[in-house]
This record gives structure tokens, C-alpha cells and sequence, in this order.
């Protein structure tokens, strides 16, 4: 089966509230394919809803990495989940400007 199918099986799963399968899809969905950043995010969108936040965050960080996401974009959608989202891209965001004060200062 594809990373894709194995992505939408996890939201047919999701929707069906198996949450346990819906996870299970969405791991090997990445394990197939680790570039597959709608995969990541719906699993680290479950983990939060399980409560899960430490193992949400890589798969969260990774797609921050990914895909250029505004600020405005995630308050004109926040939610708990979206919150998270938020605060990684804050956190990336003052890693940044840390990185070029040093090289600055060099």
C-alpha cells in the first residue's frame, strides 16, 4: 500500500473514531514515505488529541520545516492543536534570529 493510501486510510479511520488505527495508518504512511508531510501533520494533529504532545512535536517540527506556514494563517485557525503549531514556528522562528546574531558578531 502507498504512503497516499495509507494516509487516507488513517482519516477514514480518524473519522470512524478508531483513533488507535487512524494512528497506525499514519506511521507507516511516514515509514513508507518520511517526505509525506500531510501524513505527519494528521499524525501529530492525533497525538495531540490523544494527549500525546512529546511525540506530536517532531512530526510538528518537521512539517514547520517543510511547509512555509505565516503566523496569520495559524491564529485564523487556532485551536489547542493549532496552538502547538504556533509556538514550534515561534520557537524555530527565535532559534533563527539567535543563529544570525551570532554569525553577526563573528
Amino acid at each position: 500500500m502507498s504512503a497516499l493510501a495509507l494516509c487516507e486510510l488513517g482519516q477514514r479511520l480518524f473519522g470512524d473514531g478508531d483513533r488507535s488505527g487512524a494512528a497506525k495508518a499514519y506511521e507507516q504512511a511516514v515509514e513508507c514515505d518520511p517526505t509525506l508531510v500531510h501524513a505527519r501533520y494528521n499524525l501529530a494533529t492525533l497525538f495531540l488529541h490523544l494527549n500525546r504532545p512529546e511525540e506530536a512535536q517532531p512530526h510538528l517540527e518537521t512539517v514547520i520545516d517543510a511547509v512555509a506556514v505565516s503566523y496569520t494563517h495559524l491564529r485564523a485557525h487556532e485551536t489547542p492543536e493549532h496552538l502547538v503549531c504556533r509556538l514550534l514556528l515561534e520557537k524555530k522562528k527565535k532559534k533563527s534570529k539567535n543563529k544570525k546574531k551570532y554569525i553577526c558578531t563573528l
